[in-house]
């Protein structure tokens, strides 16, 4: 990804959080991004925005805790 569609992407990322949630959001040592503070009655328009659906995925999968 170029550093110009990184920004971008950023950018976006953050006009999400502050939409549906209270602006927040933590990043992981993985480089994945958690949008947090977001109530549960906005999660699914919050899901279908546009850059959830062909640019990155949600809940990618990866490590779990296994009891």
């Amino acid at each position: 990804m170029s550093c110009r569609r990184a920004c971008l992407a950023l950018q976006e990322f953050a006009r999400i959080a502050e939409t549906y949630g209270d602006g927040t959001t933590r990043l992981t040592c993985e480089e994945n991004i958690l949008f947090v503070n977001v109530p549960n009655d906005k999660l699914p328009a919050m899901l279908a925005e546009p850059i959830f659906q062909d640019k990155f995925k949600v809940n990618p999968g990866g490590w779990q805790w296994r009891d």
